[in-house]
Order: structure tokens, then sequence, then C-alpha cells
């Protein structure tokens, strides 16, 4: 395990948090989706959060700067490129 405090590390995985219980995996595909090819997608429903993987470390940093901007229904999305 590697950890980066303080620094941003380009990675292929997106993480979300507060999605919403209605929000599927597939949906979050489509979506996301139009920022690159997404590999794989996980939702934890506990947590309220949420994965989408890329197969390329620059469609991951597209999707980041394109959804941090944009707001959810009444809250903002946080999102965050996580490295594994």
């Amino acid at each position: 395990m590697q950890l980066g405090f303080g620094r941003s590390m380009p990675t292929f995985c997106v993480w979300l948090a507060d999605v919403d219980d209605t929000t599927s995996e597939k949906y979050l595909a489509e979506q996301f989706g139009r920022y690159g090819v997404v590999t794989a997608t996980y939702i934890d429903r506990r947590c309220s959060r949420a994965l989408v993987f890329f197969d390329g470390v620059e469609h991951a940093q597209r999707a980041v700067n394109d959804v941090k901007s944009r707001t959810g229904k009444e809250r903002r999305l946080q999102v965050r490129v996580t490295e594994l």
C-alpha cells in the first residue's frame, strides 16, 4: 500500500462519495463512458461510495476535472482520483 499524504497521484480509478441509493453500476459506466473506456464500476451501498475504473489515467483525470465542477441533485458530488 502506498499513501500519498497531501499529494495528488494520478491513477485509473475515480472515487465517488455520496452516491444515491438509486444509482446503478451500469448508470455510472454509461455516464463516465463519455470520458474514456470504463473497465469496471463498484458501488458500496453501505458507505454510499463508488469506484469507477478506466483503461487509462488520462481518462480518469478528464472525468475528475469535469465532474468536480458539476453539482449533484442538491449537493456537490465529491470526486477524487485514488491510487490502488
